[in-house]
């Protein structure tokens, strides 16, 4: 399982980008599971019981992270091969469960032709 976030063009670098997500995996929409654990190399983290990713100029992050500080707390920063605490285990929201269910059908199951 991967995520990432990638500047394709290698425009901008020093610009912040910080991707903050949740992922749930399975074969099945509805045994989809929260992943809670993670690892990886990179700009890379907890924050608000969330996972982020982040790149740019580390001055200019660092001043993005700081701003979010009072509503969204302080982030805790992975490295490679490091784990941190696990993040809490959610439900996938009801909406977008609904919303997977009206795929077009083949788009409804994971790695089955």
């Amino acid at each position: 399982m991967n995520s990432f976030l990638e500047n394709f063009r290698h425009t901008n670098k020093d610009t912040p980008k910080l991707a903050l997500y949740r992922l749930w995996l399975g074969s099945d929409i509805d045994t989809l599971k929260c992943l809670t654990l993670a690892g990886g190399d990179g700009t890379w983290g907890q924050l608000h019981d969330e996972y982020f990713l982040a790149e740019g100029d580390t001055a200019k992050l660092k001043a993005v992270l700081s701003g979010l500080e009072p509503e969204y707390g302080k982030p805790l920063f992975g490295e490679k091969g490091k784990k941190l605490a696990p993040i809490s285990n959610r439900p996938m929201p009801a909406t977008v469960i609904a919303a997977l269910k009206n795929l077009p059908h083949a788009a409804k199951t994971i790695d089955k032709p």
